[in-house]
């Protein structure tokens, strides 16, 4: 069984306090073991989130879930996540890969009739002291800089936030997001949770290495950024985590899997300032 990294947070807000937990990239498909997500199920129940999002790829490709018990498999799983805390979804490029005989629409539709998953598919959902809003990135999004400021624009309702809520944005890949024009978009959010990059392919035992820099990303680019230890210091607002698999099955690598633990963020909020006067971090 593979372990667990977790990435703990301790956060100051005026208007909130709870906890949230989020990962990236599950890549479900037939060869996600059941034990794993069964795992990832313990840790989440152990850990007693207020809040569990995902940012992207749920799905290896929409493919798999045309077996009926796959899908049953793979929507099982998220109900029950979100029987231990509401759970939020936005989507990442994964997630529209596919023949066409199971569809985004067909999708989207089986995620919404799960009681308590809030897709975030270019939306927004807002309660008394939390604003959560999910950007959708297909393939050309993540890849294209102008493609996904397009999207952005074309959402810009959707990037509204609140003074008086804690303000958080879920878009699949990080790349662009501290490019000035990209960020000048998103700046009003307190926080920006992204995956994607899959911690920039470095083992579980070369986590110590620092910086933001991993060793390659999706599209086979060297040295990617913003891929990992992207959150430094009070003020930053991306933070971007790595996978549950870091190889999927379309990589055709997945059995390297085993030398790279599960990642996962957790963060601590209170309103009390004088709880955490400074940002606290360790993992």
């Amino acid at each position: 069984m593979r372990t667990i990294r977790t990435e703990y947070y301790k956060m100051y807000h005026k208007s909130f306090e709870g906890r949230i937990s989020f990962f990236s990239d599950l890549h479900f498909s037939y060869n996600l073991p059941d034990n794993e997500m069964n795992q990832i199920l313990d840790y989440e129940y152990a850990i007693n989130p207020d809040y569990i999002v995902i940012t992207g790829d749920l799905v290896d490709s929409l493919d798999v879930l045309v077996d009926d018990n796959e899908k049953y498999c793979f929507l099982s799983f998220l109900k029950n996540l979100s029987m231990i805390a509401p759970l939020y979804v936005s989507f990442g490029n994964h997630d529209f890969y596919g023949n066409g005989s199971y569809s985004f629409r067909n999708y989207k539709k089986d995620l919404v009739l799960y009681s308590n998953v809030g897709v975030l598919d270019n939306k927004k959902i807002t309660t008394s002291n939390f604003n959560i809003a999910g950007i959708s990135m297909t393939e050309k999004d993540c890849a294209s800089k102008a493609a996904f400021k397009r999207r952005l624009l074309a959402y810009n309702d959707v990037l509204k936030t609140y003074s008086d809520k804690l303000n958080i944005l879920l878009t699949h890949s990080p790349k662009f997001i501290l490019d000035s024009d990209i960020y000048d978009l998103i700046s009003s959010f307190d926080y920006v949770f992204s995956g994607h990059l899959h911690n920039g392919s470095i083992p579980g035992y070369m986590n110590f290495i620092p910086g933001t820099i991993g060793l390659i990303g999706p599209y086979k680019d060297i040295f990617p950024i913003n891929s990992r230890n992207t959150y430094k210091k009070e003020g930053d607002k991306l933070i971007v985590t790595g996978a549950v698999r870091t190889f999927h099955t379309m990589s055709g690598f997945e059995f390297l899997n085993s030398l790279y633990p599960i990642q996962n963020v957790v963060l601590d909020f209170d309103s009390d300032k004088k709880v955490y006067k400074k940002v606290f971090y360790e993992r």
